[in-house]
């Protein structure tokens, strides 16, 4: 079966807070399509890739990515296509050499994980494989580790913090009770003063 990107494209949605972020498709020339949305936050920590915003205050206070998509349907776009979708580590290198910038400020970090993601998904639909086994591999058995966010600093704080986040994950025993995990941990964002953010929640 051949794995040949036939086309991309993008678009500008909202977010669960009201803010434009991107939605990619990649579509194979077998006919299966992969479709991903990128999640964005508001820390931009120096150590961050940068999420390409446009800066026209006059749309979504300066938060629009439709320069964004732009790359997405020019040079994203024309580097990719009629190239295969597999294997995933190819189609990552070939985005992050087409931006050239240590923190993909050029394509727009946004852009590069919206294709990463939307080809991901492509790629598992076409060999019929969940997700998380055609990145992991057919005997993939292990999930990430769920982690809490208890406090948040920087850009999500009334009153700036000198760390962006504090999180706590949990160990259960026996190793690999997952849902008794996320039962452990998840009423301790809950506690009086967890989770401040500005969202206004804790």
């Amino acid at each position: 079966m051949s794995f040949v990107i036939k086309t991309i494209d993008a678009f500008e949605i909202l977010d669960s807070c009201g803010n434009p972020t991107l939605r990619v498709v990649v579509e194979l020339d077998n006919g299966h399509r992969g479709v991903a949305s990128v999640p964005s936050g508001a820390s931009t920590g120096r150590h961050e890739a940068l999420e390409l915003r446009d800066g026209d205050a006059a749309r979504y206070g300066g938060k629009g990515v439709l320069n964004a998509i732009s790359n997405i349907r020019t040079s994203i776009r024309e580097s990719l296509m009629r190239s295969h979708a597999t294997p995933q580590e190819t189609v990552d290198a070939a985005l992050i050499a087409l931006d050239g910038t240590e923190n993909k400020s050029k394509l727009g970090a946004n852009a590069i994980l919206g294709v990463s993601m939307a080809a991901a998904r492509a790629a598992a639909s076409a060999m019929g494989l969940p997700l998380y086994q055609y990145l992991g591999g057919a005997s993939a058995r292990r999930l990430p580790v769920p982690m809490m966010n208890v406090i948040n600093g920087d850009q999500q704080e009334a009153v700036p913090s000198a760390w962006c986040r504090s999180s706590v994950c949990g160990v259960v025993r026996p190793p690999g009770c997952w849902l008794l995990l996320i039962q452990t941990v998840s009423p301790l964002i809950h506690l009086p003063g967890a989770n401040r953010s500005h969202h206004g929640r804790g």
